[in-house]
């Protein structure tokens, strides 16, 4: 998926963000956040149930970590993140 300077794969666990090759962990399966193209956001309980499956049981804050994560690796300053909170619905990739 490529969104606006950051090119992410997920299968690879693997991004270049803004030039730079970045390893991910756990975090590479916040990759499925949708692309802000269309408009459409990811629910925090769509991201919980896509990551770490059904039967998850503990705290649902673990989206937040993961996105801060996700974010402290791929953003560059002076540059808006990638990542776009939509409040009181979830995250959308934006490419802008």
């Amino acid at each position: 998926m490529v969104v606006g300077p950051i090119s992410l794969d997920p299968l690879r666990r693997s991004v270049v963000a803004y030039g730079r090759d970045v390893t991910l962990t756990p975090e590479s399966s916040l990759c499925s956040i949708p692309d802000g193209e269309d408009e459409r956001a990811a629910a925090k309980s769509e991201i919980l149930h896509a990551v770490w499956g059904s039967g998850f049981d503990g705290d649902p804050n673990i989206v937040e970590v993961y996105i801060g994560y996700l974010r402290r690796k791929i953003d560059l300053a002076p540059f808006e993140s990638v990542i776009r909170t939509v409040r009181g619905i979830g995250y959308s990739m934006r490419s802008d």
